[in-house]
């Protein structure tokens, strides 16, 4: 059957504007992870343990109290993003009477500067399994050398995720047994004097996180921080009744960097936004059968390169995150631009 295209026409006036973006759009690459650790590991023991990138040194357990991993190759997993959980996870509880505050710690291979203007992202995945009505914490903090808290996120003791810097816990939704929950922070950090901002986020597994930094957030907190952040904490409930889960621990500055890339119509490569390089594969395979085409040119999924994929693109224009700080046009421009071509070409 033949396919619908303007052929020609659309292809010229495609590559125009394709050329004319070009000029104005520098490489950018997404910045890279500051931490990370899956819990790839083997043995049941955290201490020691030293798997996962961004670290100075493993896992310390000093008293020896802390959850077990799981040992079992089985992470915890969740629909929120499409990120691919690897190894086992932390599953337990803290023995209580071997010690106080956070139970485990692992020294960042870079301090995180409080006191400096900047954005820190953290994820991690949790699941509660209790019967208990106390003492069920399920904690992620970021400490001073000496151990001062100064950023936390958390289910709590009570029935709720939380988010807190300096000033108080501030509530995000409630807990359920048995979930598993995709946490996000957000930790905006300015000079001394200026208070920080903690933002929480929140996805049960049939949710899934937003394709970009939302514009509201479940919860948030303020306060002065004015540290160098060392290290990062784990910290479980003590309860008999209580198992706690933790898995996918991220820490970066972008949303992407900590969430993934989450599916976003038109964006073809796959970076969260949806601009020129998702328009040049299109261009690249225009008026080709799929296979043997590339399958990303044909968003549309009819087997053919066509109007339908391009317009899949143009559709959708500029959505999500721009990987760099450049101004891109949007679809107008882009017509007008190839039009200007378009008309070059018909003088010649």
């Amino acid at each position: 059957m033949e396919k619908k295209t303007l052929g020609g026409t659309i292809r010229s006036i495609a590559l125009c504007g394709c050329a004319c973006l070009a000029l104005g759009a520098a490489n950018a690459a997404h910045a890279t992870l500051i931490a990370y650790d899956g819990f790839h590991y083997t043995g049941t023991s955290i201490d020691g343990q030293n798997g996962g990138t961004g670290f100075s040194g493993g896992w310390v357990d000093g008293d020896m109290d802390f959850a077990a991993l799981s040992d079992d190759g089985v992470s915890l997993t969740t629909g929120a993003y499409n990120l691919a959980p690897v190894g086992s996870r932390i599953s337990g509880r803290d023995i209580p009477g071997f010690g106080s505050g956070s139970e485990v710690y692992r020294n960042l291979a870079v301090p995180i500067d409080m006191n400096a203007e900047q954005t820190i992202y953290t994820s991690f995945l949790v699941r509660r399994d209790s019967t208990a009505t106390s003492e069920q914490k399920i904690q992620l903090s970021l400490r001073t050398s000496t151990g001062v808290l100064r950023h936390r996120t958390a289910m709590s003791n009570g029935d709720a995720f939380f988010v807190d810097t300096t000033t108080g816990a501030k509530f995000g939704e409630t807990v359920v047994d048995g979930e598993t929950y995709l946490i996000v922070s957000k930790l905006v950090t300015h000079s001394a004097g200026t208070p920080d901002e903690s933002y929480l986020m929140v996805y049960n597994s049939s949710q899934t996180a937003d394709a970009s930094e939302p514009a509201v957030w479940t919860a948030t907190d303020t306060g002065d921080t004015a540290s160098i952040m060392t290290s990062i904490h784990l910290d479980l409930g003590t309860d008999p009744n209580f198992t706690g889960m933790v898995d996918e621990i991220r820490i970066g500055t972008t949303w992407q960097d900590v969430v993934g890339e989450v599916s976003l119509t038109g964006d073809l490569d796959g970076d969260g936004f949806v601009g020129i390089n998702d328009l040049n594969i299109v261009l690249g395979a225009w008026n080709q059968n799929v296979p043997p085409a590339n399958p990303a040119a044909d968003p549309s999924g009819d087997g053919f390169v066509g109007i339908d994929d391009l317009n899949t693109v143009l559709g959708n224009w500029n959505a999500g995150t721009p990987p760099s700080a450049v101004a891109v046009p949007e679809p107008a421009s882009l017509c007008l631009l190839g039009g200007m071509g378009l008309m070059a070409l018909r003088r010649r």
